[in-house]
């Protein structure tokens, strides 16, 4: 962690995330806390990387990106099974 710094919002970043915040908190559900990282991810012009792109859809100007695709759980039982068949193949096999 040391070779990250720390962004210190300015008083204009602020006034813009409360602006946003105004807007939008009502009709969106925004949360001051999720327009504060989408501005500071605006402040230093970086993509944002978060599974919750729909809490920053509504942020003007802030890209997104889902950092990889997730696993589902239906899809690691699936997994399993197989593993589990294959198992039993290659030792009915032998």
């Amino acid at each position: 962690m040391a070779s990250y710094g720390v962004v210190w919002l300015s008083p204009i970043d602020c006034d813009n995330a409360l602006e946003v915040f105004a807007e939008f908190h009502f009709s969106h559900g925004a949360g001051i806390l999720d327009v504060l990282i989408g501005q500071t991810a605006l402040t230093i012009d970086i993509p944002l990387h978060t599974f919750n792109q729909k809490h920053y859809r509504f942020i003007p100007g802030l890209q997104t990106v889902q950092p990889y695709r997730k696993v589902g759980l239906k899809t690691i039982r699936h997994f399993e099974y197989l593993s589990t068949s294959l198992c039993n193949v290659s030792t009915r096999r032998a």
